[in-house]
C-alpha cells in the first residue's frame, strides 16, 4: 500500500476542483494523456513502484481523498511533459473512489499504525510505502 501526496505547487492539483477533475475525468478519458490511468509522478519516484495490484491512498491538503489500485510500476516518460515529470505510472481507472469518509492525515497515520504496529510518519513529502497485509486490504475495502 502506498499513501501518494498530491500537491498544490503540481499545476494539475491548484485547487480540489482540479483533483476532482484529474480524477473523475483526465484519468479516465486521456485528456493531456496517451493511456487511460496516466500518472505521471517526478523522477525520484522508484522504478517499478508502486507494483501492479498496490492499494493507493491519495492525500491533498492533509486529508485522504481518493483510493485506487495501481496497474503497472514506474516506468519512463516520454511524453511532452517529460522533462517535468521522468516516469509515471497507470492506475486501473475502474477502481478510482472516493473514500466514505475524508479521513484527516492525522486520522489516518493513526489507523495505518493501529493495523500494522507500525509508527509511519505521513507528514512527509515521501510517498509512504506500507507493507500490505490481510487487516490492511480489508481496511482499504472499507474505507
Amino acid at each position: 500500500m502506498r499513501v501518494v501526496k498530491l500537491s498544490n505547487r503540481d499545476p494539475e492539483f491548484d485547487s480540489w476542483d482540479d483533483v476532482v477533475n484529474y480524477f473523475e475525468n483526465k484519468l479516465p478519458n486521456m485528456i493531456d494523456r496517451d493511456r487511460v490511468g496516466k500518472f505521471r509522478c517526478k523522477g525520484n519516484v522508484r522504478w517499478g513502484k508502486p507494483a501492479k495490484g498496490e492499494r493507493l491512498l491519495f492525500t491533498f491538503e492533509t486529508r485522504l481523498v481518493y483510493l485506487a489500485i495501481s496497474n503497472s510500476g514506474a516506468q519512463e516518460n516520454f511524453d511532452q511533459f517529460k522533462d517535468d515529470y521522468s516516469r509515471f505510472f497507470i492506475i486501473d481507472c475502474a477502481t478510482i473512489r472516493r473514500p466514505k469518509s475524508e479521513l484527516s492525515l492525522d486520522e489516518l497515520e493513526q489507523q495505518l499504525n493501529e493495523l500494522t504496529a507500525g509508527t509511519h510518519t505521513l507528514r512527509t513529502q515521501g510517498w509512504n510505502d506500507i507493507p500490505d497485509s490481510a487487516s490492511l486490504t480489508a481496511w482499504f475495502h472499507h474505507l
